[in-house]
């Protein structure tokens, strides 16, 4: 019955005038019809055009396709960023190397805000490749005054490097001094891997593919927004006992805050590092002040081994010139400002220096203030609203007596 049915079938498609080849007809011993192919994904489509393009065959119609994928908001973003330099290929097999390179130029700019990602390099090789005519680019010589530290190739040894793969380095602090790293070149570890791979061979071509990312927060504050990245970096910890980070995330610090808090408020600036499986290490660097952070950063620069045990670093006491200025601008000046502006309701072109000296004793109090002004700005009521600014000043108590000298233009 069901053999009858097919023949039938087949028999009307000839009188119909459709010219059938010989059809299978085993198919319909089924009750169910096969189901439809489903739909081909953006992954699927990406290569079949590349094999299009390999092979040259309809490169417009695999251009097109292409196309079609670098815009589609929904395909996977890695998909997107192949379809874009096999875009940048399409065109340059057209003869349009114009939009090759825009093509590759649109993907560079697509990813500005993007520290590091996949495509990164195969992107810079082809735009290197369609405007120079070489994928490398020249080796690129450190700057004498780019110093690599001695514990950055400490650290070196917890990005090891792979044959013909790249060594991704990251490294995450939580305050501290961007410019005070820089200078000592705390964390100038992929320069360092350079350096320990020419010690091992200096007459090898060392082409060493090193991504390196540096970032920094401002305090602890990002502690719980950046946990996720603080288990795969390297993360540095600032902290000091104007701002110490609070004992609730001591499950991230190398030690507990408690052990460091007892050193800081003897006046003791500390550092320690901690080894974390499948991970680089967690560093703290503390001091009692601030200001005195560089002096202990200073101290684990100098070291060729990590600090695996809480190690003590003696700090200068002083004020640091940074900390009088941060306390002259912040406080000092607005009410020295009201001072001025007094003097200008009284007299509207009254304008010069002022030198002001004062001794900072060691509890942070002033004395011995004495407010100098010029001939142009000498009235009574001005100097004693200015010595009465400055005396109510208070600095950090350090123990030390600190004399200084400070200067003050006042212009309408």
């Amino acid at each position: 019955m069901k053999k009858h049915l097919a023949l039938a079938l087949v028999s009307i498609a000839a009188l119909a005038g459709c010219n059938q080849p010989d059809v299978d007809t085993s198919y319909l011993e089924d009750h169910t019809p096969p189901p439809a192919p489903a739909a081909e994904g953006p992954a699927v489509r990406l290569e079949q055009a590349e094999r299009a393009i390999e092979v040259g065959r309809d490169v417009a119609g695999a251009k097109k396709t292409l196309q079609g994928i670098v815009a589609d908001a929904s395909a996977p973003a890695d998909v997107r960023d192949r379809a874009a330099i096999s875009l940048s290929r399409a065109c340059e097999a057209a003869k349009d190397k114009e939009g090759a390179i825009q093509a590759v130029e649109a993907l560079l700019a697509a990813h500005d805000d993007d520290h590091e990602w996949p495509g990164h390099d195969a992107a810079e090789r082809r735009l290197r490749a369609l405007l120079t005519g070489k994928e490398e680019g020249p080796s690129t010589l450190r700057r004498p005054e780019e110093k690599v530290a001695p514990i950055a190739k400490a650290f070196a040894a917890y990005f090891p490097t792979k044959k013909d793969q790249p060594v991704e380095v990251a490294v995450l602090a939580f305050g501290g001094d961007s410019d005070r790293s820089e200078a000592l070149g705390t964390f100038r570890i992929g320069d360092a891997l350079r350096e320990i791979a020419d010690d091992k061979c200096p007459l090898c071509d060392n082409k060493m593919n090193v991504r390196s990312s540096m970032s920094r927060t401002g305090s602890w504050t990002q502690i719980p927004a950046t946990k996720g990245r603080i288990a795969k970096s390297l993360a540095v910890f600032y902290t000091h006992l104007g701002d110490p980070i609070p004992a609730r995330y001591d499950d991230v610090l190398p030690v507990a805050m408690s052990e460091v808090l007892a050193h800081l408020t003897k006046g003791e600036g500390v550092v320690i590092a901690k080894e974390r499986p499948n991970a680089p290490p967690a560093i703290l660097i503390a001091a009692p002040r601030e200001a005195q952070l560089a002096e202990v950063e200073e101290a684990l620069a100098m070291m060729r081994a990590l600090p695996g045990s809480l190690t003590v670093v003696k700090v200068t006491p002083n004020l640091k010139p940074d900390e009088i200025r941060s306390t002259m601008r912040s406080a000092g000046m607005p009410a020295m400002k009201k001072c001025y502006e007094g003097l200008l309701s009284r007299s509207a072109t009254a304008a010069g220096r002022t030198e002001i000296a004062f001794t900072i004793k060691g509890d942070g109090t002033l004395d011995d203030v004495k407010v100098e002004a010029s001939d142009t700005l000498r009235e009574g009521t001005f100097e004693r609203c200015m010595n009465d600014a400055v005396s109510a000043l208070r600095f950090a108590a350090t123990g030390q007596t600190t004399t200084v000298k400070y200067p003050v233009t006042f212009a309408p």
